[in-house]
């Protein structure tokens, strides 16, 4: 799943994974021209610290823990406002941060 974060996030066409003791997490790509290449994909879905580099400018993250679940919530960087619709609940609080960071990008790019 980071692979195809990180391809999404460049532009780039996910290939495959590659299996390697070199690389942490490589994954084989193709950019919108053409080129290909191997990059070590952070592991968004695995920290909490990777995943808050997902969320857009303007916005902060937040997470929550419970006992099964665990929430992750945007907010305004000024107002300290929630955004309702960032709001999201996963098995761990770095994929929750994730789901709401990649939905804030996808509006965001929605309207230009």
């Amino acid at each position: 799943m980071d692979a195809r974060i990180e391809c999404v996030l460049n532009g780039w066409e996910f290939r495959k994974m590659i299996a390697s003791k070199v690389y942490n997490n490589p994954v084989s790509f193709r950019t919108s021209d053409g080129d290909k290449g191997i990059y070590h994909t952070p592991k968004f879905t695995a920290s909490i610290d990777t995943a808050l580099t997902l969320v857009p400018e303007g916005l902060r993250g937040s997470v929550s823990f419970g006992a099964e679940i665990c929430s992750a919530q945007l907010s305004d960087q000024i107002t300290g406002m929630h955004v309702g619709a960032y709001q999201t609940c996963a098995a761990t609080p770095a994929l929750a941060l994730c789901a709401a960071a990649l939905k804030a990008r996808q509006q965001q790019n929605a309207h230009g």
